[in-house]
């Protein structure tokens, strides 16, 4: 390689300088090496020569040499394998008729931005838009640089420029997303609507841009165009489960309890054992004064989903309320064993232990609770009182 680069540096020096010309600098690319590597060498060349033109005119050219077959033993002390053939032109930067190659260069800024090497993947996605190639892919990528390095608001006016040059799919997402993750509600709900309306979109797509839309315009305290979007959606999908609860969620937001409690119940004859339909329903009957059904829904909730704190704490709850404590005891038992130390659970499945007349365990919920909080007062109080009780 070194003989091959002092020929090619003395033949090129020679021939620029009969034509006025002082050859500069000349450095050679590593081959077979991974490109996210090339790259970086590429940049790091670059940046050297543009160091050292600061003065007089400079001109740089990217070359590719490729060695005769009739020289090539010149060069090699064995044949070549077919693993290492040399790089065929189609395969480089540009193409044969001297047209920069877009869809190697795409990929190989794809492959740079999955590697997180941002500055790189955008010089590409640049040097692509200024020569007129792939302009709305070009202008997402650039934006997902920007995204990547946390520049969202440059993120988000390419994504825009992209997509008002091509409606694309993927850029839409990307847009929409990062206005949502941003909190630009609205925005983000405008811009899943838009989605749905994108040439050929297929009928999956329009279904969760409608999904995605009611959840921006719910988050952006905007009921009626939520509502409207979901209802949309499941005029395409009668049964989808997720739409049923948003839905359901928004009417009970509402206080619009009748059709909250007919949305969830729809759910349910989709999936009996949905949990959040159920922990729902038992919220609209608290609000409606249902105490003993709010328990019933809280505790079939639980059964099916035991890791639910809202639902732990109103099933507690309503059981203190309507002084039924036998099942509240049993799912706060099974809830606890699994779940991080809570003194608060603690205390509350040893009052219903007591209430229970199980002294015993009672105690022992009492200790576990002072062995962690020696100066838990309640405990201490409720310690008293279970020790007065007759065993």
């Amino acid at each position: 390689m070194k003989d091959r680069s002092q020929i090619l540096h003395r033949s090129l020096g020679k021939e620029l300088q009969t034509a006025g010309y002082e050859l500069v600098d000349f450095v050679a690319v590593p081959r077979h090496q991974e490109r996210i590597q090339t790259f970086r060498n590429l940049e790091e060349i670059l940046t050297d020569f543009e160091s050292e033109s600061s003065a007089g005119e400079y001109r740089t050219y990217l070359l590719q040499v490729r060695v005769k077959d009739s020289d090539e033993k010149k060069f090699q002390s064995k044949p070549m394998g077919s693993a290492q053939r040399p790089q065929t032109f189609q395969d480089g930067i540009y193409l044969a008729n001297g047209k920069l190659n877009s869809d190697y260069l795409m990929s190989n800024a794809r492959t740079l931005l999955k590697a997180k090497e941002y500055a790189l993947a955008r010089q590409i996605f640049e040097a692509l838009l200024k020569n007129g190639d792939m302009t709305a892919r070009s202008l997402e990528g650039i934006g997902s640089t920007f995204e990547g390095e946390g520049n969202l608001t440059e993120a988000l006016k390419k994504y825009e420029e992209s997509f008002v040059y091509q409606p694309l799919q993927e850029t839409l997402e990307k847009h929409a997303g990062l206005l949502f993750r941003v909190g630009s509600f609205p925005q983000a709900a405008e811009s899943y609507e838009r989605g749905t309306k994108i040439k050929d979109i297929s009928e999956e797509a329009r279904i969760r841009f409608l999904a995605l839309a009611g959840k921006s315009w719910s988050q952006a305290q905007n009921p009626a165009k939520a509502e409207r979007c979901l209802k949309q959606l499941l005029d395409i999908v009668p049964h989808h489960t997720d739409a049923l609860l948003d839905l359901g969620k928004l009417y009970f937001a509402q206080k619009r309890f009748a059709d909250a409690r007919d949305a969830f119940n729809r759910a349910l004859r989709e999936n009996s054992t949905n949990d959040v339909a159920l922990f729902q329903l038992g919220l609209i009957a608290l609000e409606q004064g249902e105490k003993e059904r709010a328990h019933d829904f809280f505790a079939q909730s639980l059964r099916i989903n035991l890791h639910q704190a809202k639902a732990i704490f109103n099933l507690v709850k309503t059981a203190y309320e309507i002084r039924q404590y036998d099942t509240a005891a049993e799912i706060l038992t099974d809830y606890i064993s699994c779940a991080p130390f809570n003194a608060n659970l603690l205390y509350s499945l040893a009052g219903l232990q007591y209430h229970l007349n199980r002294r015993a365990d009672a105690l022992k919920s009492i200790a576990q609770i002072q062995m962690i909080q020696p100066d838990h007062s309640e405990a201490a109080k409720l310690k008293e009182i279970v020790e007065r009780q007759p065993s």
